[in-house]
């Protein structure tokens, strides 16, 4: 499960402070359950002083009778008081109850066990009484001698109803404050997680190609600098995009220029046949030469050479379109157009160019324009490569074949190749090793950018031994991301 910015933080920070709040409160509800008990053991000692204040005479006199009788009227008048032993050392053990008395000659285990016990006080059962209560013990000295144990046991009614109460306070004070700090926790991480999701937001929105800026009214702390921050990003990136765009219909008007000449090259043979024919028509018509035969191959070869130049027209409007549109292509014929397109650059630069053909067509379906932006980028880059670096045979091969969702195509020369130490820097915008030329060092970024943004695929360099190949993959079906 996913969670969000806002439950990363939110969920932590109030089981901490709800933690904090019942180790507190759990803490103070002990302390109060002492102080109870505490409050009782007092109670019950300034108790036994009474008794054994008024006792004193019978218990020095062994006058038990007397000594059972004042206790009895003492549980008669308190009925908190459950019993009462008194445990002469080395002799009897008196255990008063209401209305009964028992005369022993030993204590039991319980009664032994709290004189031992360093509190002097237990709550539990016992064997004199059938219920819980609170079993307190006292040495009694008379005349700096140990006469032995006083032990009382009171009912822990009381304590138990002032627990109780003392408990669904507890529970109500710690929900509302659970409920409360609940409340301003979350506030509190609204407050800090708002402008981070605000900047993440942004920052989506940029990935997605709309460039919208945060609103910073006054920098007060970091997040505002880092608003202010993604602000001057933003600024930078529209600038760069910009340029870019600039750069991109600079470099696509460069190699429009570059067509229009090969175009008008490719144009001068069929444009002078058709010129040679028309005025064979008209020079044989004049003489009275014009036969159907001399017509007819006249007019055959115009229409042929004609055809020629609509299909040069039509392959050029095809692949600089002004709008950018999503076509089904299929690859051999792609690849003769742009051989067509570039034949005359290819001439001029002596540079023979080989392209695999496959036995059964690929097609695909994506962007003509820009695919063929690419390869006519990658040939002009190779016949600089050819010129810079004086090869004699050139050529250019290019293959590709069809994969499970995408199409590989590897575009390969022998110019000579690129330089190990700067063959991963490229791609990168306004690098070149052409300082001495007009190159702005664009044009490979221009074509990566295209392949990875625009057609979603992947170009990678690779030196071979006498040049660079380039492997490009693209989807066979362009899904927008």
């Amino acid at each position: 499960m996913k969670f969000n910015l806002f439950f990363k933080i939110y969920i932590p920070v109030l089981i901490l402070i709800v933690f904090i709040l019942l180790f507190f409160g759990y803490t103070n509800l002990v302390q109060q359950k002492q102080s109870y008990l505490e409050i009782m053991k007092v109670q019950l000692q300034s108790i036994v002083k009474s008794n054994l204040k008024r006792n004193t005479e019978y218990m020095l006199s062994n006058d038990k009778a007397q000594l059972i009788s004042d206790t009895l009227a003492m549980l008669k008048d308190n009925s908190l008081i459950k019993y009462v032993i008194y445990d002469k050392k080395d002799d009897y053990k008196i255990t008063v109850k209401k209305e009964k008395f028992i005369v022993n000659d030993t204590l039991d285990k319980n009664h032994i066990d709290l004189i031992n016990s360093e509190k002097k006080y237990f709550i539990k059962k016992f064997e004199v009484y059938p219920k819980e209560l609170f079993h307190y013990s006292e040495k009694i000295k008379l005349s700096n001698h140990h006469w032995g144990n006083f032990f009382i046991g009171i009912s822990v009614d009381v304590y138990n109803k002032q627990y109780e109460k003392l408990f669904r306070n507890f529970l109500i004070v710690m929900i509302l404050s659970i409920l409360l700090a609940t409340l301003i926790v979350f506030i509190f991480v609204r407050w800090i997680t708002i402008p981070i999701v605000e900047l993440k937001n942004s920052v989506n929105s940029v990935i997605k190609g709309e460039k919208k800026k945060i609103e910073v009214n006054q920098i007060n702390d970091e997040i505002d600098q880092l608003k202010n921050d993604f602000n001057i990003m933003i600024d930078y990136l529209i600038h760069s995009k910009k340029q870019e765009e600039f750069l991109f219909q600079q470099s696509k008007m460069a190699q429009l220029g570059e067509l229009l000449n090969n175009i008008s090259h490719q144009w001068r043979q069929p444009l002078s046949v058709i010129t040679v024919g028309l005025s064979g028509i008209k020079i044989n018509r004049d003489l009275g030469l014009l036969t159907d035969e001399i017509f007819n191959k006249s007019y055959e070869a115009i229409m042929n050479n004609t055809n020629y130049l609509s299909e040069t027209i039509n392959t050029f409007s095809k692949y600089f379109q002004t709008d950018v549109l999503k076509e089904d292509i299929e690859m051999n014929e792609f690849f003769k157009d742009i051989k067509k397109l570039n034949n005359d650059l290819l001439n001029k630069n002596f540079v023979k160019i080989e392209i695999k053909f496959t036995k059964t067509k690929i097609n695909i379906l994506s962007f003509p324009s820009l695919l063929s932006y690419t390869f006519m980028n990658l040939i002009l880059n190779s016949c600089e490569a050819f010129e810079k670096n004086e090869i004699k045979d050139r050529f250019i091969k290019i293959y590709f074949e069809e994969k499970q969702e995408n199409i590989e195509i590897v575009f390969e020369d022998n110019a000579g190749g690129i330089d190990d130490n700067i063959i991963d820097k490229i791609f990168e915008p306004y690098f070149t090793t052409n300082h001495n030329s007009t190159g702005t060092g664009m044009g490979l970024y221009l074509t990566y950018d295209i392949v990875k943004n625009s057609l979603n695929g992947k170009i990678t360099p690779q030196n071979t031994k006498n040049g660079v190949k380039f492997i490009i993959n693209i989807e066979k079906i362009f899904n927008e991301k």
